[in-house]
């Protein structure tokens, strides 16, 4: 048997609640534990869908800075040390200067 995760693997508890309620206490109770169960799936899937967003657009900036660097890198000529003024055409584009204090 495959378990996928922690959640796969069945507990005595999870056997036992497997079986289908007979009495209406039990339903109710069994409603109850699902209700709960989906809320808390719903809530973790809202989590990652807002986590895929935000990964999605820092991979946008990522890949923004890198052809940044790539036009920088290749518009220098072989043998050049590093560059003397910040990558970007001057408008603003570029490396900026961000003070931290200890």
């Amino acid at each position: 048997m495959n378990h996928k995760g922690m959640r796969q693997i069945p507990t005595f508890q999870g056997l036992v609640d497997r079986a289908k309620p007979t009495t209406r206490t039990g339903m109710a109770t069994r409603l109850a534990l699902l209700e709960h169960i989906r809320a808390r799936l719903e809530l973790e899937l809202n989590v990652w869908a807002s986590k895929c967003e935000e990964v999605e657009r820092h991979l946008q900036e990522v890949r923004g800075q890198i052809e940044v660097l790539k036009r920088a890198l290749y518009s220098l000529p072989a043998g050049d040390g590093e560059p003397d003024t910040a990558p970007g055409d001057g408008k603003g584009e570029g490396w900026r200067e961000i003070p931290l204090r200890y």
